[in-house]
């Protein structure tokens, strides 16, 4: 698979530096194509590439992405942290540490890249969501609903694309059932049903 993943990252960079194309434009196209390919392959097309240029924010982010789908946390981690350490206000970033956190069953630490990712981008609706996940896990479902309310107004889409909806009913209602006259859940409650 390498030599074709060379082949291809040449190929690409060669026609770049022949087109009239910006910097930013030229890497571009290249992070399109390598988003064609299998995940193994992007894993070491991106390693190649922060190879070549180890103080590319926006390469360390997406390789510690690679290995955040191959659930090597650490090595996400890791990769993240470079990113934000030569870009310290990539809201991605902190957004995808805090995700990385989330998946170490570290929420409190979570909470902390995901307010970040807010502060940077105030229109980061991963982040705004996530940091709902991250509340809700520690059972502050106001806190959580308020997160999720202002993500659905950002885009209801992607906050619909989650899924996670029903789940957080079926928690809530559990929730509920053990405590009927929480008002904080009353209301909740009657948000997640609408």
């Amino acid at each position: 698979m390498k030599p074709l993943i060379v082949f291809y990252l040449l190929t690409l960079m060669f026609t770049g530096c022949l087109s009239p194309l910006s910097v930013n434009a030229q890497e571009e196209k290249i992070l399109q194509y390598i988003y064609l390919f299998s995940q193994e392959e992007q894993l070491v097309a991106y390693q190649m590439l922060v190879k070549d240029d180890p103080q590319n924010p926006r390469l360390q982010n997406s390789l510690g992405f690679c290995y955040y789908r191959t659930a090597d946390y650490d090595s996400a981690e890791q990769h993240y942290v470079k990113a934000l350490a030569l870009d310290p206000t990539y809201s991605v970033a902190y957004n995808n540490l805090g995700v990385t956190y989330l998946k170490k069953d570290r929420s409190d630490i979570s909470k902390h890249y995901f307010e970040k990712a807010i502060r940077y981008d105030a229109h980061n609706v991963k982040a705004m969501y996530n940091l709902g996940v991250a509340y809700f896990k520690k059972g502050d479902y106001f806190k959580a609903l308020r997160c999720y309310l202002k993500a659905k107004k950002m885009d209801a889409a992607y906050v619909k694309e989650r899924g996670d909806n029903e789940k957080a009913k079926k928690k809530v209602e559990e929730a509920l059932n053990k405590d009927p006259e929480n008002k904080i859940l009353k209301k909740v409650s009657s948000q997640l049903n609408h």
